[in-house]
């Protein structure tokens, strides 16, 4: 998985102990996070990969697992 959503993963879940793949759900049924949890992910992955997510981007389905995170954050260091 990227680098950057693995760091701000173990900042916003870090009682998550579970091992981090592409198919993690990222929501309650994975690693645990509401709504809420997914704004500080996504902002803590954007400080740590240097990247502006776009809003338009920041869909369910963009932020349903650590690989469809990755893939976003990857699109972004290209755009």
């Amino acid at each position: 998985a990227d680098v950057a959503v693995v760091m701000a993963l173990r900042e916003v879940a870090p009682a998550y102990a579970g091992t981090l793949s592409e198919a993690t759900p990222l929501g309650i049924e994975g690693v645990g996070l509401d709504s809420i949890g997914h704004l500080e992910l996504v902002l803590g992955v954007e400080r740590a990969a240097g990247v502006k997510l776009k809003k338009s981007d920041l869909t369910a389905e963009a932020l349903a697992t650590v690989g469809s995170l990755a893939a976003m954050v990857e699109k972004a260091r290209h755009e």
